[in-house]
């Protein structure tokens, strides 16, 4: 390897090159360009190959004709080793179609010796269509990889999934869905969406709908009736996320979810259950996620949303540095590092502030249809009222909404929005004995029974109640 001089910007270069007064001509053009240049002149077709294969390379040039080797052979030469690298043809006499038809075979460009004032922007162009064919492979390869992240969730046992187009459309369903559908997988697709409910439940799913095409909501849950083909409709509630690529680009369709609701108690269960794998489709921010193989330790998945770093599952699981000391011991119990039974807890977790948030630590298992040892799932999430209560509220399907403690209602579900803005008469006198049955004041200005119970919340200064239409 020669090495350059200057201060300019690094290029290393594998120069394929015969005529050594032409190759010192090349890297003093490069120089004068502002390159500080570190090359190896070579024309050994072994050479060549070794220094591909174990070599830090920027750019490659190449004489058209030399003994014993030509360009056409050289292009063919690095653009199987490594064909990332940016080559560039040059030539003392060369036909125009020659040197469009070793264009056409991956040639960067080509620059002919007499013209080597045109070598410097030629050089910037191929590394500047390097760079972008790089950023394109790695953007690629990120997409294939979440497509068979998706796949995989998708694929889940547990819960009902669909993706539709904006017109209602099914694009995709999985078995699940079909089976509380009662029909073939198969005959689901093409179908309209909304033909698989009620007419009177359509209409909220549709009013809702557009308030997320409107972004006037990030997405809902609310309980429909499901139109079976054989036997009564079937209960179910039904979660709906828009889909687009990040938050400022045009919504592309809706990803559903639906759970049996029939046993009431056991749907919600389901829907929190899984709700982590709602959040990883969906990207909907309420866990730090991380999916691992108990076996082995890797590391098959992690996501640790915006704004929820305090939740941030490690390497080696929960840091303990960030677990209050007065909780170290149920910690440990809990959540041994080589431990993978399922186990829950809430404890104090230090915040990047430096103030301790109460957050829930859970682990549980999930089997995986393409594994045949059970994958080790660990979500963590706020349990203050203000992260963990606004997403249990969502999950209830009645009309519900959280209250603080002037009787204010500071967030209602999507079916409660009547009692946005709205007041609940608390009895002070009455607070010790729950729950409580008193009045919500929607916005209109009518009343509405409720049963009020205190929401769980460890955060400190601050009291929330729940309120459910009776």
């Amino acid at each position: 390897m020669n090495h350059g001089e200057g201060n300019g910007t690094l290029l290393r270069v594998l120069l394929i090159e015969d005529n050594e007064d032409d190759a010192r001509l090349v890297v003093r053009e490069l120089r004068r360009e502002g390159f500080y240049v570190e090359y190896l002149q070579t024309t050994r077709p072994e050479e060549i190959r070794s220094a591909l294969q174990h070599g830090e390379w920027d750019l490659v040039t190449s004489d058209h004709q030399m003994p014993g080797f030509d360009a056409p052979s050289a292009l063919r030469l690095v653009r199987e080793i490594r064909p990332d690298i940016p080559l560039i043809i040059l030539s003392g006499q060369i036909e125009l179609q020659t040197a469009v038809d070793l264009m056409k075979q991956g040639a960067d460009d080509y620059v002919q010796k007499d013209q080597l004032a045109m070598l410097g922007p030629s050089v910037r162009a191929a590394l500047e269509h390097a760079q972008r064919r790089r950023e394109l492979a790695q953007a690629a390869a990120i997409l294939r990889a979440n497509e068979r992240r998706f796949r995989s969730y998708f694929e889940m046992p547990l819960i009902g999934l669909a993706t539709t187009d904006l017109d209602g459309t099914i694009v995709e369903a999985n078995d699940k869905l079909a089976d509380l559908a009662g029909v073939p997988r198969a005959a689901l697709i093409r179908q309209p969406w909304m033909g698989l409910f009620q007419p009177s439940d359509v209409t909220v799913l549709q009013s809702l709908m557009r308030e997320c095409l409107d972004r006037e909501r990030d997405g809902f849950i609310a309980p429909a009736a499901m139109l079976r083909r054989e036997g009564q409709p079937a209960r179910t509630l039904v979660s709906a996320r828009p889909i687009q690529a990040r938050a400022d680009e045009p919504i592309t369709g809706f990803l559903w979810a639906v759970v049996d609701a029939s046993a009431e108690t056991e749907a919600l269960k389901r829907l929190t259950d899984t709700s982590s794998v709602l959040a990883v489709l969906s990207e909907i921010g309420a866990f730090a996620i991380a999916v691992e193989d108990p076996g082995t330790g890797e590391r098959l998945y992690e996501h640790t949303p915006q704004g929820l770093e305090v939740c941030a599952i490690g390497p080696k699981g929960f840091p303990e540095e960030r677990v209050h000391p007065g909780h170290f011991g149920r910690f440990r119990e809990k959540f041994a590092q080589t431990g993978s039974d399922p186990a829950n807890i809430v404890f104090p977790a230090l915040a990047a502030n430096g103030e301790w948030v109460p957050v829930v630590l859970s682990r549980t298992l999930y089997q995986a249809s393409d594994r045949a040892q059970p994958l080790q799932v660990t979500l963590c999430y706020r349990a203050d009222a203000r992260h963990g209560a606004v997403f249990s509220v969502d999950a209830i399907p009645l009309p519900a909404a959280l209250v603080d403690e002037e009787g204010r209602v500071v967030y209602a579900n999507s079916l409660a929005k009547a009692w946005e803005q709205g007041v609940v008469n608390l009895q002070p006198g009455a607070r010790s004995d729950w729950p409580q049955e008193a009045l919500v004041r929607q916005s209109d200005g009518s009343e509405s029974p409720v049963r009020l119970n205190p929401s769980s919340s460890a955060s400190q200064g601050e009291r929330l109640f729940l309120a459910v239409a009776v």
